[in-house]
């Protein structure tokens, strides 16, 4: 019998949502149980940075986990890069530290300061020397859908 099949979406840096979230899945399911995050697992809430390494550790340990894009995981991304970019599908005036958007909680759970005043250049290089290359890792490796057993899976 094949193992049950879940999806979560949207955690948004809440850890704490996230273990109840796992702990319930794996008392109805089992420790195998498959599970599909659907994206969005940074910005807005507190703990981004656990809610990433939390999934990086579970990827490690070969959970039945299959991890997808969201938009605000892109967006983190793209600041990430070599070059920070922004996203071109948000409205003009906004990008990824817009008080509206959610980069600077997430910043801020990897011990990045985003001062009022300061310079993009000086966020970035911060960031850049804060966040852990696994972290880039499983955000360069995110996947933007998933076919499983006819089912279409997307953020």
């Amino acid at each position: 019998m094949p193992a049950p099949l879940y999806a979560i979406g949207d955690i948004h840096g809440q850890l704490a949502m996230l273990e109840e979230a796992l702990a319930r899945i794996e008392a109805d399911g089992g420790p195998d149980a498959r599970i599909i995050f659907l994206g969005d697992y940074t910005d807005r809430g507190p703990d981004s940075r656990g809610v990433v390494e939390r999934l990086v550790q579970g990827k490690a340990a070969g959970r039945n986990w299959v991890f997808l894009m969201g938009n605000h995981d892109r967006m983190f991304s793209m600041f990430m890069q070599d070059y920070p970019r922004n996203d071109a599908r948000l409205l003009v005036g906004y990008h990824w530290l817009h008080e509206r958007i959610g980069g600077i909680e997430t910043l801020a759970s990897y011990g990045v300061d985003v001062a009022e005043g300061a310079r993009i250049y000086q966020v970035h290089e911060t960031a850049r020397a804060a966040v852990p290359q696994s972290h880039l890792d499983f955000l360069a490796a995110l996947q933007p859908h998933h076919v499983e057993d006819g089912k279409l899976f997307v953020h």
